[in-house]
């Protein structure tokens, strides 16, 4: 039985599908690594006990690294990647950009963990009827300076430098109450296949810190040494889906992100083994349509899902391409880290994984006092040449239209019960 008072950790696939979304998995965590930023090129891992209390710390220069100290307990183990840990392998991170304050990876080890069908969400574990509250979200750039950056990238991309880049912005508000709560409505509006909420350790003199994702997207799964993502590009209203299957723009976008995907999954894979086995599917979630592909290759012998998982953080999807180029571009236009959102969540255990890419992605963070704190989450898109600025900032906000839906409908809510 799961104890309502310990920190949860729920991979919630809401919606059943037999080959993607079969399962969830509830649990507790008994332990856990996460990884700081030390120096813009070495990184700081802490061992953490069931309380958050730190056990030990060690100065490492891979982020990575405790992924693979924990694959050695052969227990199950889940988290996330920030965007950010993978971004540190092709460029040293600079420190006073970090605003969110949050580790960059944070992986917990479960016990009294479950094995759930996919489906509505398990009661036992949540708190759906507690009360939580957050204000509209304010987007951290305006419409002009999103616009604005949108042109910065497509003159890039007329400049030869790059293709395609997967531009960002992020949204804030006051919060306050249970996250479990406010997961249990995103869940239930949006019900996704890669959905989890996540609540992790710390020290008790830190934060609270939550994650709650409903993402669509499979970034990485590895099963008998057999590797799969399934890349996002296009998206659309579920009543202009017509228009996202006719679209040569969005095809376009897909096409580009799978040949950065198709040689990221190479750089760990046996040779000749990669495959693009569905090329361009539209795939139809509660609230949107998407664009969807499926590659897959053998892992190279030697080789192990840590490796794979690796070479390919950052996702291509919200990077871009060229992927490095892509990279340095956006640095030059967010102002702000990513932190989890557009990283990775999942679970591992032994030789199998399986990872989300972090969209869709709410960040709460509260005092340990009186639960009052930050909600943001981010939105973004892929630019190519053909971009129309304010199309795609449209494209953000159909992309918010989930998270923003559920706080509107509990201040509804809110305010007709106090009246």
């Amino acid at each position: 039985m799961i104890n309502r008072q310990k920190p949860i950790t729920l991979l919630h696939s809401a919606r059943h599908h037999p080959r993607w979304a079969r399962h969830s998995i509830l649990g507790t965590p008994r332990a856990a690594w996460r990884v700081w930023i030390d120096t813009p090129a070495t990184f700081r891992a802490e061992h953490l006990d069931h309380r958050g209390n730190i056990l030990d710390t060690q100065t490492i220069s891979d982020p990575f690294e405790p992924l693979r100290w924990a694959r050695k307990t052969g227990s199950l183990w889940a988290g996330y990647v920030g965007y950010e840990a993978g971004r540190a392998l092709e460029a040293t991170l600079d420190p006073e950009r970090d605003n969110l304050r949050w580790p960059l990876l944070q992986i917990q080890q479960l016990e009294d963990h479950q094995t759930l069908q996919a489906g509505p969400l398990p009661s036992m574990a949540l708190n759906p009827d507690a009360p939580w509250h957050a204000d509209t979200p304010k987007p951290s750039r305006t419409r002009e300076q999103y616009l604005d950056d949108v042109r910065y990238i497509i003159d890039a991309i007329h400049q030869g430098d790059l293709f395609q880049a997967n531009l960002t912005h992020q949204l804030k508000t006051p919060f306050t109450g249970c996250p479990r709560a406010f997961y249990a409505d995103l869940a239930t509006q949006s019900p996704a296949w890669y959905g989890s909420l996540i609540e992790l350790l710390a020290p008790p003199e830190e934060p609270q810190r939550t994650l709650a994702s409903i993402s669509p997207e499979l970034f990485l799964e590895v099963d008998h040494n057999r590797m799969t993502t399934r890349p996002i590009k296009g998206t659309a209203t579920t009543s202009d889906q017509h228009e996202l299957i006719h679209s040569a723009k969005d095809a376009a976008e897909l096409n580009m992100i799978v040949d950065v995907l198709r040689n990221d999954l190479g750089r760990s894979a046996a040779i000749g083994t990669v495959s693009v086995d569905q090329s361009r599917h539209i795939e139809t979630h509660p609230t949107v349509a998407h664009g969807v592909a499926t590659v897959t290759a053998q892992l190279r012998p030697g080789d192990t899902w840590i490796d794979a998982l690796r070479l390919a953080s950052p996702g291509g999807s919200i990077t871009g391409a060229p992927k490095v180029q892509a990279m340095k571009r956006i640095d030059q236009r967010e102002p702000e880290f990513r932190g989890p959102y557009c990283g990775s969540i999942g679970f591992f255990r032994n030789d199998t994984c399986c990872w989300n890419i972090a969209i869709r992605t709410a960040v709460i963070t509260q005092s340990s006092q009186n639960q009052q704190g930050e909600l943001r989450f981010g939105v973004g898109g892929g630019i190519v040449a053909d971009s129309v600025p304010e199309e795609e900032w449209i494209e953000t906000q159909v992309k918010a239209r989930s998270i923003l839906t559920t706080i509107g409908q509990n201040r509804s809510l809110a305010t007709a019960i106090s009246r």
